[in-house]
């Protein structure tokens, strides 16, 4: 009944093994799509967070309340406020991702406080090109990735 160990074990062997996440404040994570899982963030030349098939940013999060290193470790949930911040050197400028006034995700010296769960109620999209003839065509590499509260994409967060 339960394969060849005589346990339990044997009913487990079908299961795909899922690769767990700790969401844990001051973690090191790249943000990729759910729907297109080569599609990740990353920091454009210009200072904006692009999507991308070929590259992928690594940001540190982490708890906006209470002080960065008594937070270390502990479990972050969808309602905690965060930081955000393009994990780098340590000798270059710490910058924020924040929001534009027009919903644009960029980076910035000066820190906003960003909602941990919006990464995974779909408040976060790229961009959707038009054409010519008024229909919108797929998403691509490169798309500037934007705030947006009617409904987004699917992100997840990896180490």
């Amino acid at each position: 009944m339960y394969g060849n160990t005589g346990g339990a074990q044997g009913v487990f062997d079908i299961l795909p093994s899922q690769p767990i996440v700790d969401r844990v404040s001051g973690g090191i994570f790249s943000i990729r799509s759910k729907l297109d899982r080569n599609a990740f963030w990353y920091e454009a030349d210009d200072g904006h967070i692009h999507m991308s098939t070929t590259e992928r940013a690594k940001f540190c999060i982490y708890l906006a309340t209470g002080d960065k290193d008594e937070n270390k470790g502990k479990i972050m949930v969808p309602n905690d406020e965060i930081y955000m911040t393009l994990a780098k050197a340590n000798n270059s400028t710490k910058r924020y991702v924040v929001l534009t006034d027009d919903n644009q995700v960029v980076l910035k010296v000066k820190k906003d406080k960003l909602r941990f769960g919006d990464f995974f109620g779909c408040y976060f999209t790229a961009n959707i090109l038009e054409n010519s003839g008024g229909s919108k065509d797929t998403k691509e590499a490169g798309a500037s990735i934007f705030y947006s509260d009617e409904g987004a994409d699917h992100w997840e967060l990896i180490n």
